[in-house]
This record gives structure tokens, sequence and C-alpha cells, in this order.
């Protein structure tokens, strides 16, 4: 009898041990579906909002090249100075003005919405050659919050690397 209560006890142990596993790992699974379910909800409001400015292809698809921007490289420079982290969508596009193209997309994994806007100007030479043209690229965090911005090649601001796959 008392060898059948240790095993039964025994059992119940494990069963315990396996329920507390079995729990956290449907709960850590619902969180990650979650996280999905969110990123594609604002993925769709990100669509939504952007639809009023061109996309990638319609902007280059109507790009006649060599283009260059009525605004001055000085005013790019000043307007690219002037916006700062954490700014709306709205601001920012109050002080650089509507962009040339906006983009919406997810992250590898589908968790997290990532937006930019891309103004362009200067094109001289065909959109592979990046060592000549001239462009600025603002990143949206979740909320249209400003929160990263880069410029290439405009007169009065410093050059930052960026990996090819990012460029298109």
């Amino acid at each position: 009898m008392q060898r059948i209560l240790g095993v039964l006890v025994v059992f119940l142990m494990l069963a315990g041990v396996a329920l507390v596993s079995g729990y956290s790992v449907l709960k850590w699974q619902s969180g990650w579906q979650a996280k999905k379910v969110e990123a594609a909800v604002a993925y769709r409001n990100c669509v939504s909002r952007y639809g009023k400015y061109r996309s990638y292809d319609q902007y280059h698809a109507t790009l006649k090249i060599p283009y260059v921007s009525a605004v001055p490289q000085q005013e790019w420079a000043k307007r690219y100075r002037s916006v700062h982290f954490g700014m709306s969508e709205s601001e920012v596009e109050q002080v650089m003005g509507v962009p040339d193209y906006a983009r919406c997309g997810m992250n590898k994994e589908g968790t997290r919405v990532v937006s930019s806007w891309t103004y362009q100007p200067e094109v001289q030479v065909d959109l592979v050659n990046y060592t000549k043209n001239r462009w600025i690229e603002l990143s949206f965090a979740y909320g249209g919050r400003l929160n990263n911005k880069d410029a290439v090649n405009i007169q009065g601001i410093p050059n930052r690397p960026r990996p090819a796959a990012s460029r298109n």
C-alpha cells in the first residue's frame, strides 16, 4: 500500500510539472499569436493610412531621369534637421511635405509593422547607382511616430551607410 501511495505521489508530481510546463508553452504561443494578430491589424491600418501617398512602383513608373526637385538642397537639409524622433506623421508632413512614396511592411516574424517615407530630391542616373542620387528616408514606429531618419548625399548632412537590401 505504501509503495502504491509513493508511486501515486510521484505520478501526481510529474503530472503537475507537465501541466505547468504545458500551460507555459500554451501561454507563450498565445502571446506570440496575439502579437501577430496585432501586427496584422496595424499593417492594415498603415496601408489604409498610406493609401493617399504614391507607392514605390507608382513613383518610379512616372519618374523621368534625370530628376531634380524644385526645392534646393539646402532647404532639404534644413527640413531634415527640423524633424526629430517622436514626431507624428502629420507633424513630419508639415515640415517635410508629402513624401515621394510611402511603404508599409512587416518584419520577417510578422510581429511588427515597418513603415517609411522616402523623399528623392535628385535622381541623376538609374536607380541602382546610389552614389549619385540623393534621398531622405524616414521610418515610423507603430503608432506613426518617427523613430529613424537617414539622408544620403544631401549637402550638409553626413551619409550613413545602409545595407543594400534596405535601399529598394
